[in-house]
């Protein structure tokens, strides 16, 4: 009803699949981006297993989603040399988790879940998921869509970065106990926050803030506890691990306390409702690391 005159396309995952690859942008890097052929979706499906090492192939993505005949709303590679470096994939979605009311006005239209996204170990750190998430929303935009959500663990340190800082997107939904997947990257139960990218407010990568220099912004936690905080503060930060993936394997106790804590933090503080908060920055203090949520009003 809400798109009369859509085509509709009945797919069928046992046909033969049509791949058009693409290049369509090279970085400062060298690598390239673009859609993959049969062959780097097979690629992208194995680099999948390779960062998450499931338990079996039944928890991984097909590689046919990649196909121009499924229409996924996202399909890219990045590319070292013939190697697949990394993969993004994301679908249409109709609606989405309601924006607080100062965003309304961009609460329309299609929505793109982005659904997943994989550097590969030996490339990390060199913008390829900035790069993959740019060509998304460039797309995105492209096709008048103004929001892409995705969900992200709130306490691995490199999902704050990218998505607050360089991207710029913000967090005003939090999901406790979301996933019952276990995989090497996450071993606790496994709690996100759902990340809105609003594109039409998306700028420049920002600055992680020194909070030394911000007295202002109250913390509200000191690692797994929580520590009182100023209740009428405008802002608030809520410290994370240095390292998550690292304190999972050392001492799972102990990252079950840090879970614990978070979940107990973010399902009463974050929210789209007037007096919540959203979270929207990164900080330090002291060697610490900090998400930082601006509260709605």
């Amino acid at each position: 009803l809400q798109f009369p005159d859509a085509h509709l396309t009945l797919y069928n995952p046992r046909a033969p699949q049509i791949y058009q690859k693409t290049e369509i942008f090279i970085d400062e890097n060298g690598f390239r981006y673009g859609r993959p052929s049969e062959a780097e979706a097979v690629a992208a499906r194995d680099l999948q297993r390779e960062i998450w090492k499931p338990a079996n192939d039944d928890g991984l993505y097909p590689s046919d989603l990649y196909s121009t005949s499924f229409g996924a709303a996202t399909a890219l590679v990045a590319r070292a040399g013939e190697d697949v470096a990394g993969f993004l994939f994301g679908f249409y979605r109709f609606g989405g988790p309601p924006l607080p009311y100062t965003l309304q006005r961009y609460n329309h239209g299609l929505r793109i879940e982005s659904q997943m996204a994989g550097v590969d170990p030996r490339h990390q750190g060199k913008n390829i998921g900035f790069h993959l998430k740019k060509l998304q929303g460039e797309q995105a935009r492209r096709e008048g869509i103004n929001i892409v959500n995705w969900t992200v663990d709130p306490l691995q340190l490199n999902n704050a970065k990218l998505n607050f800082k360089k991207l710029r997107a913000v967090s005003f939904r939090f999901l406790p106990g979301h996933y019952a997947l276990k995989s090497d990257q996450n071993r606790t139960r496994a709690s996100r926050l759902e990340i809105s990218w609003l594109l039409p407010l998306a700028g420049a990568p920002g600055e992680t803030l020194d909070l030394e220099t911000m007295p202002e912004v109250a913390i509200v936690n000191d690692g797994p506890r929580a520590i009182p905080f100023d209740q009428e503060a405008a802002r608030i930060a809520i410290e994370i691990p240095r390292d998550w993936t690292a304190l999972q394997k050392e001492d799972l106790a102990k990252a079950e306390r840090w879970r614990d804590a978070k979940d107990e933090l973010l399902a009463r503080l974050i929210g789209p409702e007037k007096g919540l908060f959203m979270i929207t920055d990164t900080g330090t203090k002291g060697g610490h690391l900090y998400l930082v949520a601006r509260r709605i009003d």
